[in-house]
């Protein structure tokens, strides 16, 4: 934000100079609006963030078993039955066709 002030302060030099710089001085302007209310809305969202190791340590765990039991119990067998038999040659474990 400090560099969009000072290029403001320069914009307005070169307006009394030169009336032109206004129409860059009105769109500076707008941008700075624009990116104090991103900023300031990033800020509250980001206060909003709660950062819990001992939470994310549980849910990795019990992402980690799901994955397992999924695995474990993955409907593949049953599927390989209801493929066509050239499916069933280009089967790969966990129900996936080869091209």
């Amino acid at each position: 934000m400090e560099l969009l002030n000072r290029m403001k302060l320069h914009l307005e030099d070169m307006a009394r100079i030169e009336p032109e710089f206004e129409t860059y001085l009105e769109e500076l302007s707008s941008a700075r609006i624009s990116i104090q209310e991103t900023v300031s809305f990033t800020e509250r969202y980001r206060s909003g963030i709660e950062f819990n190791p001992r939470r994310l340590e549980e849910l990795r765990s019990r992402l980690s078993e799901l994955n397992r039991l999924r695995k474990k119990y993955s409907p593949y067998p049953a599927r390989v039955g209801q493929l066509s038999p050239g499916d069933q040659k280009r089967a790969q474990p966990g129900g996936e066709l080869r091209p």
